[in-house]
């Protein structure tokens, strides 16, 4: 009964090491995925702002994020996908799941407490698989250029020309814009 019990004890310890090792493994990969994201995508942004201005910068997402980000899931490890949602969303396609919206308005209602938000925020699916959320926060002035006060000006005409259903509006310094999804299957 000693030793079944001591196998029993060594089981449960390795299962809950395998569950911590997954759990720092689904992080890992998340903080990768979202810095190759940011590469890449703020690289191409930075670039455009530099060379055109606001609209050139604008342009360059209107016909490159999507596919950027197609790119990005393709260069990730099998299993591993990014996205990018918002309760504001300027593109459709990157309104939220009813889940993604639920860890979306919480961080929402933490900021408004003034609480400090986590760097992120890992899920653990029912079936084993994670959901690592990063908030994306408006913190430099520039991203104010596109994501700001815009109405009436040039950038906020181009931006109702080519999305007329834009909420990634009137956002100040310190507002969470969205949050990068990252799935990460067994």
């Amino acid at each position: 009964m000693k030793i079944r019990t001591s196998l029993l004890a060594i089981g449960l310890i390795a299962t809950v090491s395998f569950a911590q090792e997954s759990k720092e493994d689904a992080i890992k990969i998340g903080n990768e995925a979202f810095k190759t994201m940011l590469q890449k995508m703020g690289g191409g942004l930075k670039s455009h702002l530099k060379k055109g201005g606001p609209i050139a910068a604008a342009e360059y997402c209107s016909i490159n994020a999507q596919s950027m980000t197609a790119e990005i899931n393709k260069g990730l490890k099998d299993g591993v996908t990014i996205k990018r949602v918002s309760l504001n969303p300027r593109n459709q396609i990157n309104t939220p799941t009813k889940d993604e919206k639920i860890i979306l308005e919480s961080l929402e209602n933490l900021k408004a407490q003034g609480v400090i938000l986590p760097p992120y925020f890992l899920e653990e699916m029912p079936n084993g698989d994670y959901k690592y959320y990063k908030p994306i926060v408006i913190d430099k002035p520039v991203c104010l250029k596109c994501h700001g006060n815009i109405s009436g000006n040039k950038v906020g005409n181009w931006m109702k020309e080519h999305y007329p259903q834009d909420k990634a509006i009137n956002h100040k310094m310190g507002d969470i814009r969205g949050v990068a999804v990252v799935e990460i299957k067994k």
